[in-house]
């Protein structure tokens, strides 16, 4: 029995396309209160955005890559394209209730800065 299923009531959950979700985009849709609102800083393709609305919570998202904006904007979700070191400033303080940045801190030019912001714009 996988992790999934033992711990996570979303076991029930299937991705469209390849009919699973990442353990990680499982567990952070657990963590988060339905009516939230979240940015997904570096949201890729969108797969955790499209889970977060799936559970009622107000995904929002920032991806580098037009090609992952426009998989996003395909899926139907609001994903604008944005660089997490220089764009984040635009955000106002206290915007989202959760920011989450995963798999791309490593990419970023200027983490602390990243950081910094990520902390401003949620609460």
């Amino acid at each position: 029995m996988s992790i999934q299923q033992e711990v996570l009531p979303l076991n029930g959950v299937v991705r469209p396309d390849t009919g699973h979700y990442r353990g990680d985009h499982l567990l952070l849709a657990e963590m988060v209160e339905r009516g939230s609102k979240v940015l997904d800083v570096g949201c890729g393709d969108g797969d955790l955005l499209q889970l977060l609305e799936s559970r009622g919570i107000d995904g929002r998202g920032i991806e580098l890559s037009r090609e992952g904006v426009n998989r996003c904007v395909a899926k139907g979700l609001a994903v604008v394209q944005g660089d997490a070191d220089t764009d984040l400033v635009n955000y106002p303080d206290d915007a989202f209730d959760y920011v989450i940045l995963s798999q791309t801190l490593q990419a970023t030019r200027q983490p602390r800065v990243v950081l910094e912001n990520l902390l401003r714009i949620g609460h």
